[in-house]
């Protein structure tokens, strides 16, 4: 007749040591913050590239403003301006910057620039377009 001992089955141990438990806990711990590195990386990201593509689209759209005011009135804006662009749930500023090319500031080249502001860093990007007074407007003030 087979003897068992108090704990031990015929084949060897019915449950798991401490240090068997501990040691899982550990990996699984592991695993689990090296997946919620990832999550919170990826979140911040995220929010980066949200900021940047709310930016572009607000600058474009301040670009197509002023070339539909050149349109409409006739006049270039002033050779510097600045201001701000509100965005859903940060402020933008902008610098805009004239230039003429011609003597008779007919076709001026502009640089804009939108920059807000990260966790203390200050981030921007920049586009450069070009403005040119209606051809109408043009020879109505050349007669003038």
């Amino acid at each position: 007749m087979m003897r068992r001992s108090r704990g031990r089955g015929v084949w060897g141990p019915k449950g798991f040591t401490l240090i068997e438990v501990i040691l899982s806990i550990v990996i699984l711990a592991t695993g689990i913050i090296a997946v919620q590195r990832v999550f919170i990386g990826s979140l911040a990201a995220l929010s980066v590239i949200e900021h940047w593509d709310q930016a572009e689209s607000l600058l474009e759209g301040k670009i197509w403003e002023i070339k539909r005011e050149v349109k409409e009135k006739g006049a270039l804006p002033p050779l510097q301006s600045s201001g701000i662009l509100l965005g859903q749930k940060r402020v933008y500023q902008y610098a805009l910057s004239v230039k003429s090319l011609d003597p008779e500031n007919y076709f001026t080249a502009a640089d804009m620039s939108v920059s807000w502001e990260i966790l203390g860093m200050r981030r921007s990007m920049s586009r450069s377009f070009y403005l040119m007074v209606p051809y109408d407007q043009w020879k109505i003030s050349k007669r003038v």
